[in-house]
């Protein structure tokens, strides 16, 4: 790939650019359901810390969304 880049388009290796287009060219098009479910238990955690879920509620509510 780093032929095409450098060669072909003429970027420089290392370069804002060239590290926008290889982003662009291999970033999940979508979010995976793994890292939902990551950002859901973070979530969750954070409402329990901050005493606005507790711990019970927020495992059920993750248990019946991600099982």
């Amino acid at each position: 790939m780093d032929a095409v880049f450098i060669d072909t388009l003429r970027l420089k290796k290392g370069s804002d650019e060239y590290h926008r287009v290889l982003f662009a060219l291999i970033k999940p098009e979508e979010i995976s359901t793994t890292l939902k479910e990551k950002r859901a238990g973070l979530q969750e955690a954070l409402a329990v810390k901050k005493k606005i879920q507790t711990i019970e509620r927020a495992s059920k509510k993750l248990a019946r969304a991600y099982g």
